[in-house]
């Protein structure tokens, strides 16, 4: 472990000059310093503090990245700025400049970088006031959401292929075609279930470092199963364009697989059933509910 020197001069480099824009008064982040090499050096000792303080910063943290967008973001137009903004409720992104700053992993494991943060917000919010932690992000918020801007206002890239477009192709072919265009993955799990059918689930990213999303659909084949799971997601994202864009973008450490709420009244039909199969099939699934409720 190495002394917290880096992190005293970062703090008192942020907040030199810096006043409270409510009451005019100088924002000494050198009061929270003790505190803040507690939480670097795991000093912090009573679980129910540290939440306290995790509770707080995230909740700072979101207040001032609002403030932040109010003063610095306000010639933008309101709705772009908003649906971007989202991408930042768990600012993962945000965190790793700013513990890049203060060489956080000299002090913890980077499994541990989050939850470091928030508390060191927490205890900036607490002691120094909301404008300490509006300086402590400040910096690096603005020059990501600087790239956010820019991105979302440059030349868009081709929509995502379109349901109505191209009919005669596979749909797999179609959502390899799109995840493969954008360096992202693409696997499927496969398995038979009752009534001789088989349930494909698509798990695939946008882009390699990208959250995962998933669809899944049950049909008499792999094949077919994979082709109407492939319709459904190229047809979601064809209707809903944000959460495409919003599936590009890179996150920090592993993310949850996000899985389309796509209804199954909404779901693609692209095979017609052979009515004898069908028929076979539902009779077996109807026998297999009775001994169960024997």
């Amino acid at each position: 472990m190495k002394d917290t020197d880096t992190v005293e001069k970062f703090i008192l480099i942020t907040f030199s000059r810096v006043k409270d824009s409510h009451h005019g008064r100088p924002v000494y982040g050198a009061a929270a310093i003790p505190l803040l090499e507690n939480a670097l050096t795991g000093n912090i000792e009573q679980e129910v503090e540290k939440r306290k303080l995790v509770d707080i910063g995230k909740s700072a943290v979101q207040n001032a990245i609002h403030m932040i967008l109010d003063d610095r973001f306000d010639q933008y137009d309101y709705d772009q700025v908003s649906l971007i903004a989202k991408r930042y409720t768990v600012p993962l992104q945000l965190y790793k400049p700013i513990g890049e700053h203060i060489d956080l992993k000299q002090y913890i494991r980077p499994i541990n970088h989050k939850e470091t943060l928030e508390i060191m917000c927490g205890i900036l919010a607490r002691y120094c006031g909301p404008t300490a932690v509006y300086k402590f992000i400040e910096e690096d918020f603005v020059s990501l959401f600087n790239q956010d801007i820019s991105k979302a206002n440059s030349p868009r890239e081709p929509n995502p292929p379109s349901s109505s477009a191209k009919q005669d192709d596979s749909p797999s072919k179609l959502l390899n075609e799109m995840v493969q265009a954008k360096n992202g993955t693409l696997k499927t799990e496969e398995h038979e279930v009752e009534g001789e059918n088989w349930r494909v689930n698509i798990v695939a990213k946008l882009s390699e470092k990208a959250p995962s999303f998933s669809h899944a659909r049950t049909s008499a084949s792999k094949k077919k199963a994979k082709a109407e799971a492939s319709r459904d997601i190229l047809t979601y994202f064809d209707s809903n364009k944000d959460v495409y864009e919003r599936l590009q973008v890179p996150v920090e450490g592993e993310a949850d697989s996000h899985v389309l709420p796509i209804r199954e009244n909404d779901y693609c039909h692209l095979f017609s059933f052979d009515l004898a199969k069908d028929l076979k099939r539902n009779t077996v699934l109807l026998k297999s509910k009775e001994n169960k409720w024997q």
